[in-house]
């Protein structure tokens, strides 16, 4: 061990304690509350085309004018990805055994889409991110500078209600 003078030693301490504060308050994080009844849900398959992935599989998805929750499951009901946001503060995805929950503004890259899709749902989707088409029981979402891609089977014959 070195032999530092003793105000280095007390500045690196204090450092280590200032840091490990730092780190401590970062690692807090806001329990995202349930679903809160009301609200639309529909139901249905779908596809998502990425430029990583490409799958079919069921979804149920539930929103509001201020939260949305998605899950996209593979048959006989084994979860994929769950996605749930409330307000523009706070969401939460799971999937393939990882957990990321923060501000969307912050998400990764990759999470960005998922959590996007609220708008598509919700009905109100800025055109410089993604574009919606709904025809019958389709309804197409692309996110065309991600080069992501969704089509939504429903189950019912009417598009998503609009708030």
């Amino acid at each position: 061990m070195k032999n530092y003078p003793r105000d280095q030693k007390n500045g690196r301490f204090q450092g280590m304690i200032l840091a490990l504060v730092f780190l401590l308050v970062g690692c807090q994080t806001t329990p995202i509350p349930p679903m809160r009844t009301g609200g639309k849900s529909v139901a249905g398959q779908v596809q998502v085309a990425t430029r990583k992935i490409s799958l079919i599989g069921e979804f149920t998805a539930r929103f509001s004018a201020n939260e949305f929750q998605c899950e996209i499951s593979k048959g006989g009901g084994v979860p994929l990805l769950t996605v749930h946001t409330v307000g523009n503060n706070l969401a939460r995805v799971e999937g393939g055994g990882r957990i990321w929950q923060g501000n969307p503004r912050f998400a990764p890259g990759f999470l960005k889409t998922w959590i996007d899709l609220k708008e598509a749902f919700v009905g109100n989707p800025d055109p410089n991110i993604c574009r919606v088409e709904r025809t019958g029981r389709k309804m197409r979402v692309e996110f065309p500078q991600r080069n992501e891609r969704f089509v939504f089977l429903l189950d019912t014959e009417s598009n998503p209600p609009q708030l």
